[in-house]
């Protein structure tokens, strides 16, 4: 604030106030398009890695990663169109967001790839996938769309207080998932 002179000469102390609310408000729009995939609605590369990092800094147990892989994006693009595409992206997220529970985090990490953070070990996160698995089963089953869903995983367990980073669990268990989409092909 300032002391100024009044007209009647004595001193008044002006203090200025800004509404800054809209301001607020439009930032966190541009963090929510900064940490947002814009076709799912579901974190961003950077969004997950933040909100996971975030995670990892405040875990008090185990808790795991799994590195998820489309099968057949490609072919439903070339044959179906990117519509269809898209499509079977938002259905297997659907899916994969009706089975996570809150606590867990699913991103978009590349345009078929996705990551699932759970908070608990490879058993909990198993039981999870399962449930994935099951609803997959039933869409497919369902005949409803001209493409089946199905993808490739690999899970790993992230100790409390370890020593490796983020990007090494991403890539152990991208590595696994690539072993077993090789398996699954042959």
């Amino acid at each position: 604030g300032n002391i100024i002179k009044w007209f009647d000469g004595t001193d008044v102390y002006i203090e200025t106030a800004t509404d800054i609310s809209t301001q607020k408000k439009y930032a966190e729009h541009l963090q929510h398009f900064a940490t947002t995939d814009s076709m799912t609605g579901i974190f961003n590369r950077a969004g997950g890695r933040a909100e996971i990092i975030h995670q990892l800094e405040n875990q008090t147990e185990t808790s795991t990663l799994t590195f998820v892989d489309l099968d057949g994006l490609k072919k439903v693009n070339d044959s179906l169109g990117h519509d269809y595409g898209d499509e079977m992206i938002r259905n297997t997220l659907d899916i994969i967001n009706s089975s996570i529970r809150d606590r867990d985090i699913l991103c978009r990490w590349g345009g078929d790839e996705f990551l699932i953070y759970f908070s608990g070990d490879m058993m909990i996160a198993n039981k999870v996938i399962e449930r994935i698995l099951v609803k997959i089963e039933d869409f497919n089953a369902s005949k409803q769309k001209p493409y089946s869903i199905s993808f490739s995983h690999g899970t790993v367990e992230i100790p409390v207080d370890s020593d490796l980073s983020l990007d090494d669990y991403i890539s152990a268990a991208d590595t696994l998932m690539y072993k077993k989409k090789v398996t699954r092909r042959l």
